[in-house]
């Protein structure tokens, strides 16, 4: 159990509603702090991207290069 004001119940139950089409708060809540973490991971790799645009040409690299190996793999 949490304790949250009526106005916070009411923001979350909108976007619950609204939003995730009616789930209860408890999965509301889950689905912002998982949306939450996703753009913490967005925002660190456009700044890694803007701070060295080297080595992010270079993860982009290997990130290709696994991702060839991955499809064959798969065939």
């Amino acid at each position: 159990m949490i304790r949250v004001s009526k106005r916070t119940r009411d923001v979350i139950g909108a976007i619950a509603a609204e939003d995730y089409g009616g789930v209860t708060l408890d999965e509301a809540l889950q689905r912002l702090a998982r949306e939450h973490w996703q753009q913490r991971a967005i925002m660190a790799m456009d700044q890694y991207r803007e701070q060295d645009p080297a080595r992010w040409a270079d993860y982009l690299d290997e990130a290709r290069d696994i991702e060839r190996l991955d499809h064959k793999i798969a065939e």
